[in-house]
């Protein structure tokens, strides 16, 4: 987990709050979050993105990042 300071207030309803979980296998990852509640998030993706933008039942964005050097 990191901290880190954000230049300014937090302004609209999404929280500050931002998850990325990391992981070797991120398909299977995926997944498993949608079985669980997750939902898919209509982002914008740069190309050659590592990451995938998931949205919790409260309305909490997250990411999965592809990862090849989590143990």
């Amino acid at each position: 987990m990191s901290l880190d300071k954000a230049p300014e207030k937090r302004s609209g309803q999404r929280s500050w709050i931002h998850l990325d979980l990391y992981t070797r296998r991120q398909k299977e990852e995926v997944e498993r979050l949608i079985k669980l509640g997750a939902k898919k998030y209509p982002w914008r993706y740069p190309p050659k993105s590592d990451f995938i933008v998931l949205e919790d039942p409260d309305g909490n964005l997250f990411c999965v990042v592809e990862n090849g050097n989590v143990r």
